[in-house]
């Protein structure tokens, strides 16, 4: 495996509050609207609920151990909204930013760089009852929030992303109900469409007036779209679907660009927008973060728009049937760079889910290793070809509350016995740590990992819970 990578490259790992902390209601949180989501019937796997989760709130000292271990060189974790805001507004409550305040100043001990994003989909639940992000006070409500947090933590942490995969919590919490707030209703996503990009741009401004040496961008999942066959029919469908699903944000922030996509999606329910909201709504940020899972293959259905056949994916797939194609996260590279360049990028998500062999203190997860390492091959050749890819975070650092799917995806380089709390660094984890010991070192090349007991002679993380 080739390491072409500069040494100010930053690997990490990477988190959301809602699905690892637990303790909604901890030191005057309250809940978010996936707490409530939760307590709908079939609206997650198995009746699961994030309560509990990985309960980093309280062991978070030793999963910052465990980062330790790993030598990550950064940290992507996001911040509770209803800890530091219980009621949605009104003054921060400080118990919950002192639990920020001393995993960031633990981060900097360890020397590892912090990537703070403001909103992984819990909003709170207060917020949620007044109209949620179809709100119009909604932009002013989350320049608020990024306020409470960046007075606290804007002098350590460098790297901010104010929201991740807008489009997933638009999509799949406001249209197809599949996840929270669980709405099936057009005319709300049309309304939290205009009120996320504005409040994107409110919120940049607003940590810029924190500080300025920060940098501040987005996190967005972006996908290759491919079109089942040459026919012109499924060609358009494709068209129109890679918009709606890359494009639907990013053109209004980084290209002052509204594309027709939004008028074909929402109809008649397509906000209207005055000259000052346009040019409010396209904001400079310092990076782009991208999620890359998998590439959809679509082909015409009919002429109506978010109506597309979605043809199955090729093999080799994931435990969510996400087809592995590591030569999309290259594409989607290569496309962000060429679309809204200059800029610089991070690979903000990456990572696969598989139901892990775990015996005798070891786990063996030699397919996620497999693919860690096309993937960062993938990464290495964007490097080489010029691409300004600043960094790469693993998803996830933790097995974690995997959304409507519960507990049963593990996507973690760390396996979680949620029985226990029990930690287990996995072999891919330690396969990613040798990796990132070798970029250190100057190395070129890494020796892959094909035995699948190659690691047994790794510390145990059973330790982890005995020291």
């Amino acid at each position: 495996m080739s390491l072409n990578f500069p040494d100010n490259f930053l690997f990490g790992s990477a988190t959301s509050s809602f699905q690892i902390e637990g303790h909604p209601h901890a030191k005057g949180a309250q809940p978010s609207i996936w707490n409530t989501f939760c307590k709908k019937k079939f609206a997650v796997k198995n009746g699961h609920n994030g309560t509990i989760a990985c309960n980093h709130y309280e062991l978070w000292e030793k999963d910052l151990e465990i980062i330790r271990r790993l030598n990550l060189d950064s940290y992507r974790f996001s911040v509770a909204w209803p800890r530091i805001l219980p009621a949605g507004e009104g003054p921060p409550n400080e118990k919950g930013l002192d639990f920020y305040d001393q995993l960031t100043d633990r981060l900097l001990e360890y020397d590892v760089t912090p990537m703070l994003t403001l909103y992984h989909w819990d909003l709170p639940e207060h917020l949620q009852a007044k109209g949620g992000w179809a709100h119009p006070q909604s932009p002013d409500w989350f320049a608020n929030y990024t306020r409470a947090v960046a007075s606290r933590l804007a002098d350590r942490v460098p790297l901010w992303v104010t929201f991740n995969e807008p489009w997933v919590f638009l999509h799949l919490g406001m249209v197809t109900g599949e996840h929270a707030p669980g709405y099936r209703d057009p005319a709300h996503a049309a309304m939290a469409w205009k009120h996320v990009l504005l409040a994107h741009s409110r919120s940049v401004e607003t940590l810029r007036s924190c500080s300025e040496s920060i940098e501040v961008g987005l996190a967005c999942n972006i996908s290759p779209f491919i079109p089942a066959s040459s026919d012109e029919k499924d060609i358009e469908a494709t068209s129109r679907m890679e918009a709606y699903h890359n494009r639907l944000f990013l053109d209004p922030w980084l290209k002052d660009s509204f594309p027709d996509v939004a008028d074909h999606a929402f109809g008649r329910y397509t906000p209207a927008w005055t000259e000052s909201e346009r040019s409010e709504a396209a904001t400079e940020i310092d990076f782009l973060g991208i999620n890359y899972y998998s590439p959809n293959r679509i082909a015409h259905q009919s002429d109506t728009f978010l109506e597309v056949g979605i043809r199955p994916p090729k093999p080799p797939v994931t435990d969510m049937n996400w087809e592995i194609y590591p030569e999309g996260l290259y594409e989607v590279l290569e496309w962000a760079f060429e679309r809204y360049g200059p800029l610089d990028l991070y690979v903000t998500e990456n990572g696969c889910a598989y139901t892990d062999s775990v015996g005798n203190g070891i786990v063996k997860d030699n397919r996620r290793i497999h693919y860690f390492k096309n993937h960062l091959e993938q990464c290495s050749k964007a490097v080489s070809d010029g691409i300004p890819l600043k960094g790469y975070y693993a998803w996830s650092l933790l097995d974690n509350f995997e959304w409507s799917f519960g507990y049963e995806k593990r996507f973690g380089i760390v396996h979680v016995d949620f029985s226990t709390q029990q930690r287990i660094i996995k072999n891919s984890g330690y396969f990613y740590r040798d990796l990132i010991t070798s970029v250190k070192e100057g190395k070129k090349e890494l020796v892959p990992y094909e035995d699948p007991i190659i690691f047994d002679k790794h510390e145990s993380s059973n330790q982890l819970q005995n020291e």
